[in-house]
């Protein structure tokens, strides 16, 4: 829109992550012991009812007839106390305390050590808002950098960097049986997890990292100012 009415416009994307953050992290053995037995579903952001957080964890119930040791690693902040009672009480409600794990607001050096032993990254955003259609999460771009596969909602923009990288699988953010169903497929197929995994770090190495950008925005801050 900017361009059409003959702006400057240069796209730069702040969601995403500096390479270095994303190095191997150096030691993960006491953290992988403690998954050792799981496989392994994470979710980093905040929770809240539109960002899928009661879907997913229904996904788990289903889930768990299949892969018992399935457990779902929730990173982030509630939107509220009441949503986090609601949270609680559905857990409790379908005894899935041993298949959940809360792990609160944590250091981004933190998060990293937990994409690092996970299995899946998931998102589960709801279509409860058009704006949602078009944002590329840093979610995704964190899960690409750990290399881990991907379970996002079927939404345009999200679609489009799914289709591009072949690093995922788009569901139905509101159809918690068949996001199960997806889910399930990757976990019978650990090739195919770790091939999605290689195609989402190598998009993320290639082109989906800050300093893959930021030479773009120094350009155009020269063009403005005259230096070049």
């Amino acid at each position: 829109r900017l361009r059409a009415r003959g702006c400057r416009v240069v796209v730069v994307m702040p969601n995403y992550p500096p390479k270095l953050l994303f190095e191997p992290p150096a030691s993960l053995t006491h953290l992988a012991q403690s998954y050792a037995e799981n496989r392994l579903l994470i979710y980093v952001g905040g929770l809240s009812e539109s960002r899928g957080i009661t879907q997913a964890i229904r996904v788990v119930q289903y889930l768990r007839k299949e892969f018992p040791q399935v457990k779902l690693l929730l990173a982030g902040r509630f939107e509220s106390d009441l949503y986090q009672q609601k949270v609680m009480q559905l857990i409790d409600r379908l005894n899935l305390a041993d298949n959940v794990d809360i792990l609160g607001i944590l250091p981004h050096p933190e998060v990293i050590r937990y994409l690092a032993v996970a299995d899946i990254g998931i998102f589960l955003l709801q279509p409860v808002s058009t704006r949602y259609n078009w944002g590329e999460p840093m979610k995704y771009f964190e899960y690409s950098a750990a290399g881990l596969p991907v379970v996002i909602s079927d939404l345009p923009a999200k679609r489009r960097l799914i289709e591009k990288n072949q690093n995922g699988v788009l569901v139905d953010p509101r159809d918690e049986k068949k996001i199960a169903e997806a889910i399930a497929s990757l976990l019978r197929d650990p090739e195919k997890m770790k091939e999605m995994g290689e195609r989402g770090r190598a998009a993320f190495l290639r082109e989906y990292n800050w300093e893959a950008i930021e030479e773009r925005l120094i350009d155009f801050y020269c063009k403005l100012t005259g230096e070049l």
